[in-house]
């Protein structure tokens, strides 16, 4: 896969690099093993991985908080100034002035994936790659962290349906590799901790990027365990149980960190951090004909994500084919889908407004008076508009 250049034009755009493969198996002979294998050298390797992984989980958590907060601040200015066009009556000057900002984030973002391609994407399918004996050259970048850092900031902010959540794991992979490079650099630098200076392998790295992915996952959907075992059971096929042990901490470190810079306080208290408080009382009551409407749903949910899935899978293939690989193409699409995200979230809202929680429960209360014959009561959460039926 080599490189093509013209990217100034907007023609054909460079890729990611080559592809190369992976050694996960160290050497194992008499020789490399009197060179590595002692027992203070595995000692003090040891300490250095677990203080890494400590390292990585502290370090996911500000880098996602401070995107989160980029992501809050410009995205509340943005529809700040939508929201009062909107009130004025103004509605064109409001989808113009959305347009426009979402467009200068959009194709800002647009850029920096033209700039870096390794960036592009979610970079889940390429860290489960990398994880598995398969890397593109440069995946695991400075340049690519800086482009997918300032680019998940653009597309976020800008309102289009996106989230941070899959970049994050990508940054944490990134984050894990890099500070492997740089302990590695500066131990070489200054002839310190020879020891140390051989952890640049393809097997440190490996286990650095698992944890580095695992504690993105902890710090994007506030779930240490679900790092861990999307880490292990979906991405990486080498593992042991010592990389569960630090795969858990790394994710343990980004959870609590996350945590209290989050709620800035220092009792841990989950209703704070969670987006659906639970109720342990919530109890609702159904008849044994119920069952079969809820295999129903169950086999539409099913029949839907199907569905789902293949045209992911086509419009993929369709686009892999005919806009990725000219730089004017994917510019296009962006603004096309841009402009149609604006007037969606324009004039959908103004001509349908939002229904309340509590009318709308108020409402399936009054046609299926069966919530009041089991003597349940139905509320709503003022502090998260989220509903729940408790019992009385």
């Amino acid at each position: 896969m080599g490189n093509v250049e013209s990217w100034p034009v907007l023609g054909k755009i460079r890729n990611a690099g080559p592809i190369e493969s992976k050694e996960y198996h160290l050497p194992n002979n008499p020789k490399f093993n009197a060179r590595t294998v002692t027992q203070r050298k595995a000692r003090k390797k040891a300490f250095v991985r677990w203080m890494m992984c400590f390292l990585i989980g502290s370090l996911i958590s500000l880098i996602y908080r401070g995107v989160s907060y980029v992501n809050e601040v410009v995205g509340d200015a943005h529809y700040e100034v939508i929201e009062d066009l909107i009130e004025d009556g103004n509605l064109a000057g409001a989808f113009f002035a959305n347009t426009a900002i979402m467009l200068t984030l959009v194709l800002t973002a647009v850029s920096l994936v033209l700039w870096e391609p390794a960036s592009g994407g979610s970079g889940i399918p390429e860290v489960i790659g990398f994880l598995n004996g398969v890397s593109a050259e440069r995946l695991m970048d400075l340049t690519t962290f800086i482009a997918k850092m300032l680019g998940v900031m653009c597309a976020v902010s800008s309102g289009l349906f996106v989230g941070p959540e899959g970049p994050t794991i990508h940054i944490g992979a990134l984050l894990g590799a890099f500070l492997l490079r740089s302990l590695v650099v500066v131990c070489k630098r200054f002839n310190i901790f020879r020891s140390l200076q051989r952890l640049k392998n393809d097997k440190d790295e490996r286990d650095f990027v698992a944890n580095g992915a695992a504690g993105g996952i902890a710090a994007a959907f506030h779930a240490p365990i679900g790092g861990v075992i999307f880490s292990l059971e979906e991405a990486i096929s080498f593992f042991n149980a010592k990389l569960i042990a630090r795969s858990y901490l790394t994710c343990a470190v980004a959870y609590y960190v996350l945590f209290f810079l989050e709620t800035h306080s220092h009792e841990f208290d989950t209703n704070l951090f969670t987006e659906f408080q639970l109720d342990l009382s919530c109890r609702i009551s159904y008849y044994a004909e119920d069952l079969f409407w809820f295999a129903i749903l169950g086999a539409l949910g099913g029949f839907l994500g199907g569905v789902f899935n293949y045209l992911v899978c086509t419009i993929t293939k369709l686009r892999i084919k005919y806009i990725n690989p000219l730089g004017w193409r994917r510019i296009l699409e962006a603004v096309v889908i841009t402009i149609l995200t604006s007037m969606f979230v324009v004039f959908v809202p103004y001509n349908y407004p939002c229904t309340s929680a509590s009318s709308l429960v108020k409402h399936v209360a009054d046609n299926f008076p069966t919530f009041n014959q089991t003597g349940d009561e139905i509320c709503v959460n003022r502090k998260t508009s989220h509903v729940s039926i408790s019992v009385l």
